[in-house]
Formats: structure tokens, C-alpha cells, sequence
């Protein structure tokens, strides 16, 4: 029997929003593992190499068009959940900077989120500290629905109202979707408001004990009266949408909206937002939308409407840039709420080359298209996706069972591209405790085209990040020692493994080819 366990109540008041929340700060890191929450699309390095291409490109503007400051110019990352998008951007980033032909302004990356849990997360996480170290990263903890001072934890200091001078760099990723938004509906030019009620089954009266995938939403309409919001031009969006569609059902991002407002008041120079999500920024493509059904996945998520975020700050003199050709998975946005924003020519040469010709979405949509060939493909073809890909260790997950088949076969040059593609993969993983272990997998490509020295090292990686040593480890640690000759070091892992596993038949085989 279907019962309500929340009663009819603006969308945005949904104890729907109270649930994303408290699932966030409870699972911490967890909602990232093995992919609970998709995350892959918004946190690969080809999407963070475009990211950092822009913003490189954005302090080239800056130092262009400024004296050069002692204040860091801030770049702060919105849910900044596994940190993993951090990274790969910070890595990227450094790579630009020490190969600049100028003198780059300084800067700091800020990584923020709402759950402490993930903030914990990336304060012990050996990745990040040589960023820490540099003075490039800090962390804070960020509530965007509220919070109106970011307190950074290792420089001690809080952004808040007019403590900036330099411009902003905000990144939401996955960010907005993630929010309270409003939802209205448009039929016949008039104007509704929609109510939401959340539903289960059973006749629980603990409504704490439901999940997100328990949940289903039903909803009313109510006549808008004029001036829903207390901000007068997001009422004239909402005009807008009264005026051009015909029945659509329309998410409003007030919340996300009110936390640019907040950031932007940290700085008298303005800002520049980056932010990729799924969202519409065409006013046609809002209209004949059916009523959300928000995509459960651990906690959930919605479209973004971008078209609002867009239309509110181009309406005071920014600039915005996004695909001309739409997007298939992701949309990218670039907004420039600066004083003379198309002076920021870099800037948007940047976004040409990184998003509009060559982006995230249209990569994304390659490798979905690549992982249903994968068996068919050579090295050749393999290297090349990786090299495409910047060495996405994702994408070496799915294809090491065929490369393994090919390596026997392989040339000496493509065994010696497939090491430095190894060690290309390796620089760039961020751990955040997967159940697939990436070391271990890349420490048996190594063995197989005899780099055993190399193989030792991952299988030492792969000892740390699982310490839960299971046998093969032991085992594949003494045959690469046997194969350099080192019989004592082999003897030792040998012993190691027929400890954990007495009946380990390939142990017992080289014990006796050693003779011992």
C-alpha cells in the first residue's frame, strides 16, 4: 500500500533535499567507491585537463590585465566530494604553470564540501599534500545553502564579504543538480507552482527508515501569485518562461542562484564560474518537460537549469559560453561575471579549444562508443585511447584482460609504450579505496612484458592501498625476485604465500624449481 511519508510541500522544502543531505555527510568517501554515485564524467583527467586549460589560460588574462598581487587569486571547488577532480586539475595545472611563458598570478585551489567526512578524507590523503605543501591547495568545509564565510583550514584565514581582490574561480561539477531547487509548471501562459509529496510502500510510521530509492513523488499545482521570490529577477526568468512555453514543467535553481550571489560578494573583481552537469542552457530546450523523477543512485540527481544561471547573470553585463552544438551527456558551461569580460580573450579561446571543439562531452561519448569494442582492438588502438584519454585508469580497468591476451605478441617498442603508458596511468590515479585494485592489475601488465622491477613497485602499491595481503600478491611478488635472480627475496615471498594459502600450487611448482 502506498502511503505518504511526507506531506504536499514546495519541491525545494522536500524532505526529499533533507534525505540527498543526510546521505552525503553519513557515507562521506563511500558514495564515491565503486561508483555508488556517478562521478567518472565530471572527475577524469580529460575533463580536468580542459578545466585547467581554461583557468590557465584565465590567469594569463589576469596577469595581462593587472599589476601582479601578493593575494592569491581563488579558485574553490564547490562539492568538492572524493577530491579526485582536485587532483587531476592541481597536476594538470602544474604542468601549464611550468611551462608558462609568464609570470603566473598566485593562486590557491580551494576544495570544499558540504559532509566533514570528505574533508577528513582529503587531509590524509598522500596525493594532495604536495599541493598543500606548495601552498596551492586548501580545504574547507562549505555548506551552500547557507554559509557565507569559507574558513580555510591549513592557511587559517576566511573568505567572506569583500575580503578578495583579485577575481574569483568557482567549479561546480555535479553541483547544481545536487541543490534545493523550485519547481514550477507552465501551461496555456499561466504560471503554477508545484507541491511534491513523497511516498513509500508499507505502513512504517518511522520515516527516517526510508532511502532515496524507496521513494516515489507525486505532486500539485497551485496558481502563482506575482513575485514568488523575494529577488525580483528571478521573478522576470520566471516571467519569461510564462511567456515562451507552452506546458513545461521547469526547474528553478534559486538555491545555487543565492550561493553565486554569496560567493560573488567575496570579491570586487567578479568571478568565473566553470560547471559541467546534465542541464539545459537553451530556453527552447525547457520547454514540454514532464514532471522530474530525480535518478537514484545512493543519493540522487536532476537536470541543471542552466538557461536561469545564464540569463541572471548576462542580464548584469557577464558573458557565457557553451557549446554551440549542444551536448549528448554533459553540458559545460563558462560564465565570465567580470568588468569587461571579453577582455578575458584567452579565456574564451581556451573554452574554443578545450570544450567546443574537442570536450568533455564528446569524449565521454568516444568512450562509451570505444568500451563496446574493446576485445577487438590491437595495442596500437589501446595506446591511443589512453593517450586520448590522458591515461584514464578507468579505461585501463576495463581493457587489462584483453591487453594481457595481446602481450605475448607484442613488439619491443609496444612493450616499452605500454610500460610508459603504465607509469603515465599510475601518476595520475587517485585512490579513494576502489574494490578493483589498479596496482596490483599494472604490476601483472609489467610481469607479462618482463619489466619485473616495475612490477615490484605496483605490487608494493597495491600491498599498501590493500593490506588485507591475499596470496597471489605474495606469489607474484617472489616470481618477479626469481626472474632477477634474487632466489632469497623469492624464497621469502614463497613462504609468505604458502603460509596464507598451504595448497598454492604454482608456489609449490617454482619452490621445486629453485631446488629448495
Amino acid at each position: 500500500m502506498l502511503r505518504i511519508v511526507d506531506p504536499y510541500k514546495p519541491f525545494s522544502r522536500s524532505r526529499l533535499w533533507e534525505y540527498q543531505r543526510l546521505y552525503f555527510e553519513e557515507a562521506g568517501i563511500d558514495a564515491w567507491k565503486d561508483g555508488v554515485v556517478p562521478h567518472y564524467i565530471t572527475s577524469n583527467r580529460f575533463t580536468a585537463r580542459a578545466y585547467a586549460e581554461i583557468v590557465f589560460a584565465f590567469l594569463r588574462d589576469v596577469a595581462r590585465q593587472q599589476v601582479t598581487s601578493d593575494e592569491p587569486l581563488y579558485i574553490l571547488e564547490l562539492g568538492g566530494g572524493s577530491g579526485r577532480f582536485a587532483y587531476h586539475f592541481l597536476t594538470c595545472l602544474e604542468t601549464c604553470c611550468d611551462e608558462a611563458g609568464f609570470t603566473v598570478p598566485h593562486f590557491r585551489y580551494v576544495l570544499t564540501d558540504l559532509a566533514q567526512k570528505n574533508v577528513d578524507f582529503w587531509m590524509q590523503h598522500d596525493r594532495l599534500k604536495p599541493f598543500v605543501e606548495r601552498q596551492w591547495l586548501d580545504v574547507a568545509r562549505f555548506d551552500a545553502t547557507a554559509d557565507d564565510t569559507i574558513h580555510l583550514l591549513y592557511a587559517g584565514v576566511s573568505l567572506q564579504a569583500g575580503t578578495c581582490h583579485q577575481p574569483l574561480i568557482l567549479i561546480g561539477n555535479y553541483f547544481f543538480d545536487s541543490i534545493p531547487q523550485e519547481l514550477f509548471y507552465v501551461e496555456d501562459h499561466e504560471l503554477y507552482s508545484c507541491k511534491v509529496a513523497l511516498c513509500a510502500e508499507g505502513n512504517m510510521k518511522d520515516t527516517t527508515s526510508f532511502t532515496l530509492p524507496d521513494l516515489q513523488l507525486r505532486y500539485v499545482y497551485k496558481k502563482c501569485r506575482s513575485g514568488y521570490f523575494t529577488e525580483k529577477e528571478f521573478n522576470k526568468i520566471l516571467s519569461r518562461y510564462k511567456e515562451q512555453f507552452e506546458a513545461s514543467h521547469v526547474l528553478f535553481p534559486h538555491t545555487g542562484l543565492r550561493c553565486l550571489e554569496r560567493l560573488r560578494s567575496f570579491s570586487s573583481k567578479g568571478f568565473m564560474l566553470l560547471s559541467c552537469d546534465k542541464g539545459q542552457h537553451r530556453l527552447e530546450g525547457l520547454d514540454n518537460m514532464p514532471a522530474p523523477q530525480p535518478v537514484n543512485h545512493g543519493s540522487f540527481s536532476l537536470n541543471v537549469n542552466y538557461h536561469a544561471i545564464r540569463f541572471f547573470y548576462e542580464q548584469q553585463g557577464a558573458l557565457s559560453l557553451f557549446p554551440p552544438h549542444g551536448y549528448t551527456g554533459i553540458n559545460v558551461a563558462c560564465l565570465l561575471s567580470l568588468e569587461d569580460a571579453e577582455k578575458y580573450s584567452e579565456t574564451r579561446s581556451a573554452y574554443q579549444r578545450s570544450v567546443s571543439d574537442l570536450g568533455p562531452d564528446d569524449f565521454f561519448t568516444l568512450k562509451k562508443h570505444f568500451e563496446k569494442f574493446i576485445d577487438t582492438m590491437s595495442i596500437a588502438h589501446l595506446l591511443a585511447h589512453f593517450r586520448l584519454s590522458h591515461y584514464d585508469a578507468r579505461f585501463f580497468k576495463q581493457c587489462t584482460a584483453h591487453l594481457i591476451t595481446l602481450l605475448p605478441q607484442a613488439s619491443e617498442d609496444e612493450k616499452a609504450a605500454v610500460r610508459a603508458m603504465a607509469a603515465q596511468i599510475w601518476k595520475g590515479y587517485y585512490f579513494i579505496g576502489e574494490s578493483q585494485d589498479l596496482a596490483f592489475d599494472l604490476g601483472i601488465i609489467c610481469y607479462e612484458i618482463s619489466y619485473y622491477k616495475d612490477a615490484i613497485f605496483y605490487f608494493g602499491k597495491s600491498m599498501k592501498n590493500y593490506p588485507d595481503v591475499a596470496a597471489p600478491l605474495f606469489f607474484n611478488l617472489a616470481a618477479c625476485h626469481y626472474q632477477l635472480r634474487e632466489d632469497d627475496r623469492a624464497w621469502q615471498y614463497l613462504q609468505k604465500t604458502l603460509a596464507l594459502d598451504p595448497a598454492h600450487e604454482p608456489a609449490q611448482l617454482l619452490l621445486q624449481e629453485m631446488g629448495r
